[in-house]
């Protein structure tokens, strides 16, 4: 039973292996996190310019570790629920094009293995793309910030805010590679309204948000309610400008604590992630 199980693993992780392998070595992957990059550097606004990446009530908060870590990680999340699913699809099409196909199904490894293995390829390749994105955040602080740069809090908020929603990524891209009327252009489209219906409902859900949250939060694939709830607890609000606004330079910039998350929210993340 040990050695069947052992067998399995190393099976699992040999196929998870070759997903990374054979999506690191394309020219799209160099060029997608070099986009990637690009676009998170412009997403931090300088306040120099009158504009803010997050306006609470017309009051920017101020750039620390906190901020860049909870703001980016939502902004991030908007457009890799968008991007991703097309960036990780395709894959059955690619080995049946290749003939590739007959050479999987008579390998020893079951359906339920082979499937495991390819969505966790799914997942690696999307959370390298996050990780990205999070290393680009932090030296963007060192430029323009304030405070420390603490790697520990960026990891925290992008893990709870990224994961469920590359999971939320993965499940729909070999769902839709593995059902036939929707490998084609059709499960484009479908994938695309069911990002904008899913976006919106979960926009208007955060703003509606009470603080002791809302079962709406374990859909919450987005991260919209989670940031609501974050910034109801520490600024009693929800009216804010996310992704770049004006505020009143008269102002004093707030202050997110470094102790962003709490139980509730971390606990809503990790149930939203199960599902």
């Amino acid at each position: 039973m040990k050695l069947h199980l052992h067998l399995h693993l190393h099976l699992l992780i040999s196929l998870v292996q070759l997903e990374l392998r054979l999506r690191l070595r394309r020219l799209s992957t160099v060029l997608v996190l070099l986009l990637v990059a690009a676009g998170t550097w412009a997403m931090i606004l300088d306040p120099k310019t009158g504009a803010a990446m997050m306006v609470v009530n017309g009051t920017r908060t101020a750039y620390n570790s906190a901020a860049l870590a909870l703001g980016s990680a939502t902004l991030s999340a908007m457009l890799l629920g968008f991007v991703g699913f097309y960036l990780v699809r395709g894959r059955v099409r690619e080995d049946l094009r290749q003939g590739l196909a007959s050479v999987i199904a008579s390998t020893p490894v079951s359906s339920a293995w082979f499937l495991l293995g390819r969505w966790l390829g799914n997942v690696a390749y999307l959370s390298l793309i996050g990780s990205v994105v999070m290393l680009t955040i932090m030296l963007k602080q060192a430029l323009i910030g304030v405070g420390q740069i603490q790697p520990l809090l960026y990891l925290q908020s992008y893990a709870l805010m990224l994961l469920p929603l590359i999971f939320f990524c993965s499940s729909c891209a070999l769902l839709f590679d593995s059902f036939v009327p929707l490998m084609g252009k059709f499960g484009d489209l479908l994938y695309f309204i069911v990002w904008c219906v899913v976006l919106v409902a979960q926009g208007e859900a955060g703003r509606a948000i009470s603080t002791d949250g809302s079962a709406i939060m374990l859909f919450d694939f987005f991260g919209m309610s989670s940031i609501m709830l974050i910034l109801l607890h520490h600024f009693g609000t929800t009216a804010i400008a996310l992704g770049g606004g004006p505020f009143n330079p008269a102002m004093t910039p707030l202050l997110l604590p470094d102790a962003l998350w709490w139980s509730l929210p971390i606990y809503y993340r990790l149930a939203c992630g199960a599902v």
